[in-house]
């Protein structure tokens, strides 16, 4: 479970979901020797981090193409690649610089 539900007080909340849902959810929780309602809680925890993540990102490319818009400033992505490739070699290249 996650750090939030150790700090957080737990509140209620229901969901509908199809029988065949319900089914197969059971089954796996069975499987797991976990309860239904424990697979349901850590997939609602895994979906809120990776939204959140998503999120983050979103407003970091937009935040990015805003200071492309504003500067000009930019690294191309043949100079990114290069410099990528080099990361796992004995002699890693300098990260590229951004420029008009």
């Amino acid at each position: 479970m996650s750090t939030h539900a150790h700090t957080n007080q737990l509140q209620p909340f229901s969901i509908r979901i199809r029988k065949d849902q319900k089914i197969r959810l059971s089954a796996i929780a069975e499987a797991r020797d976990r309860t239904a309602h424990a697979l349901a809680i850590k997939a609602l925890d895994e979906f809120i981090e990776k939204e959140e993540a998503r999120l983050v990102y979103e407003r970091q490319a937009v935040a990015a193409y805003e200071n492309l818009q504003t500067t000009g400033l930019h690294v191309t992505a043949d100079e990114l690649k290069t410099w990528a490739k080099s990361l796992n070699t004995a002699e890693p290249k300098q990260m590229p610089i951004c420029h008009g």
